[in-house]
């Protein structure tokens, strides 16, 4: 009876490895369907909160947004230089399949949400 329960320990013991290890290799890379990225952001995005200029390059943006809006996320109210970023899985990706959008200011980082598939190059919805 010994032999028994130690060969269903050593058959469990394999099977929570061989689980173990199909988890590393899963595949988390960004979603792709086959298209080429789109355009990096160029122009004005404005909102009931303020405007966004992007200038094309797909790094720089200059923000502008009301005293509601930076209560509500602590982004500096007013005018501001800074970078961006669209990201999948913490990884700089295209905007229209990434999961979130972040400004930076500095050293502060401000991520937000990014609504995937509705973002494209006329809308950003975060």
């Amino acid at each position: 009876m010994y032999e028994k329960m130690k060969k269903r320990m050593i058959r469990l013991a394999w099977i929570f490895m061989l689980v173990f290890l199909a988890g590393c290799f899963s595949d988390d890379s960004p979603p792709s369907d086959g298209t080429p990225a789109p355009p990096a952001h160029n122009g004005v995005f404005s909102s009931d909160y303020g405007t966004m200029t992007f200038n094309g390059d797909g790094k720089t943006i200059t923000i502008d947004f009301n005293e509601k809006f930076a209560e509500m996320t602590g982004i500096p109210a007013g005018k501001t230089e800074c970078n961006y970023v669209f990201l999948f899985h913490n990884e700089k990706y295209r905007y229209d399949k990434a999961e979130y959008f972040r400004i930076i200011i500095g050293e502060k980082e401000y991520q937000f949400n990014n609504e995937f598939g509705t973002t494209n190059e006329t809308v950003i919805v975060i």
